[in-house]
């Protein structure tokens, strides 16, 4: 079978803010996400990652961080390998994809997703922010933009297998294209799942039985 592969993609243009959706009630789901510590330093700062795929993801389930040397004995109700990469890629549209998972079929991802940190730095390249390229901005705020493009991508390919489908959303965390401005945003409106999201999410938590939110430590 032909595996079918989906991206999150890049948009140059000004953010609309969406409304957010309803907060999501228990029960909620436990998420393991392993990485390559050492890997994604190289990239990325692997703190400032971790903090930021958590915040997004802090409403509607809890995400454990492990690297791959060091892997804990606990159980999760979901278990997905992340991978920073340098490699970049375009998605079916032509654009340049800052992340990508594959299906092997309806419903069925594989729990393997990767991020392009080249494809962020395209997007920062060929963008402005506030009138200025980033070219002309600090090399901090540079790389404070390529850390930001890099942990929503990656929150958002996490969010392809959690709802195990490859389907976009008009707005919000799964929505198909992310602009520069929208990268730079400090609020989390821009981020929320979509209602229809949270309510996949509500539904497969019941049915799995999984555990309610007041019988987890939330590590936030």
């Amino acid at each position: 079978m032909v595996a079918a592969v989906f991206a999150l993609t890049l948009l140059a243009g000004s953010a609309v803010p969406s409304v957010p959706p309803p907060a999501v009630a228990s029960p909620t789901i436990r998420v393991r996400i392993r990485v390559n510590t050492g890997a994604v330093e190289k990239h990325v700062p692997f703190a400032d990652l971790v903090r930021n795929v958590r915040a997004i993801w802090k409403p509607y389930a809890d995400m454990v961080f492990v690297d791959d040397a060091d892997l804990d004995g606990d159980e999760y109700d979901d278990d997905v390998q992340l991978v920073v990469s340098d490699r970049p890629a375009s998605a079916a549209s032509g654009a340049s994809a800052l992340g990508w998972i594959t299906f092997i079929g309806p419903r069925q991802p594989v729990n393997f997703v990767t991020v392009s940190v080249a494809s962020a730095r395209t997007l920062m390249t060929h963008d402005t922010w506030m009138g200025r390229r980033f070219d002309d901005l600090p090399p901090a705020l540079r790389r404070q933009f390529v850390t930001r493009a890099v942990s929503w991508s990656a929150a958002h390919e996490i969010g392809h297998y959690l709802l195990r489908t490859g389907e976009h959303a008009a707005g919000g965390l799964m929505k198909a294209a992310v602009t520069a401005a929208e990268v730079m945003r400090n609020d989390r409106d821009w981020v929320r799942l979509e209602p229809q999201h949270i309510a996949a999410l509500r539904l497969r938590a019941a049915h799995a039985g999984l555990r309610t939110r007041s019988e987890i430590k939330v590590p936030f």
